[in-house]
């Protein structure tokens, strides 16, 4: 994430939690990549996408959907 539409995504998604417990930060770094995936910004042929970060996030992690 380094375009000017994602890192105000992270801002936004991040900011809140920064250095706060850190399953709030992994579902925070869900709900971002899940709405920059939504709007479409992901820049680069190898952005990560939502199951990709979900996967980085570990197994048994549950999305910020559910």
């Amino acid at each position: 994430m380094t375009t000017e539409a994602e890192l105000e995504l992270w801002v936004k998604h991040l900011g809140p939690v920064w250095k706060g417990p850190m399953a709030e930060m992994k579902k925070a770094l869900a709900a971002c990549y899940a709405e920059a995936e939504a709007r479409g910004v992901l820049q680069g042929a190898s952005h990560t996408t939502v199951g990709e970060m979900l996967g980085f996030l570990g197994e048994g992690f549950i999305s910020p959907t559910q």
